[in-house]
């Protein structure tokens, strides 16, 4: 397994994934997540490969980006 940072060039793996309908209850497309990654340069697409089959995705939000959640913005 292996994480990499998802580049326009992946978009041959996002399409051979496949996702249920009560997957998407809890969780968007990738597809969906790479329009949000392509509208906010704060968020970053890391897809998760095992060789070379797409088998989970997920995306990344700096820490700014999330200045707006109170919680984010406690100290501990």
């Amino acid at each position: 397994m292996r994480l990499k940072f998802y580049e326009e060039n992946d978009d041959y793996l996002i399409d051979r994934y496949t996702i249920t309908e009560e997957q998407l209850r809890y969780t968007m497309s990738p597809k969906a997540s790479i329009e949000l990654v392509n509208q906010d340069k704060d968020r970053h697409a890391v897809l998760v490969l095992d060789v070379d089959k797409l088998v989970t995705f997920l995306y990344c939000m700096k820490m700014r980006a999330l200045s707006h959640i109170p919680l984010m913005n406690s100290r501990f």
